[in-house]
């Protein structure tokens, strides 16, 4: 299964996130890997701040930059409870069900 793990910030904060997408399949749609999962993140960033009663952020002030990505379709990625708390947000879309989390907590 293809994963990517990277870094986001919202806007120009100094703050910076870690995060890892994991998915059956990444399209070769050459504009970018950050363009490929900007959707999903921002999607999963949003439905958390919805729950915490605060206000969407716009899909123009995320900044997401590639750390890695392997295409290996043969391995099987499974991880932990402690691996899925060790990211800011974890993303899994296999088998037609997708997950998301934000600091360890499921979201959606």
């Amino acid at each position: 299964m293809p994963f990517i793990t990277f870094i986001y910030r919202i806007e120009n904060a100094e703050k910076k996130f870690y995060g890892k997408y994991i998915c059956d399949d990444v399209s070769n749609n050459y504009e970018g890997l950050d363009i490929e999962i900007k959707t999903k993140v921002n999607y999963g960033i949003n439905e958390y701040r919805n729950q915490k009663g605060l206000d969407n952020i716009l899909d123009k002030k995320l900044c997401i930059g590639i750390l890695s990505f392997s295409s290996d379709r043969y391995t099987y990625i499974y991880s932990s409870d402690e691996e899925i708390k060790c990211f800011d947000f974890y993303y899994i879309d296999c088998y037609d069900k997708s997950k998301t989390y934000i600091n360890g907590q499921f979201i959606c």
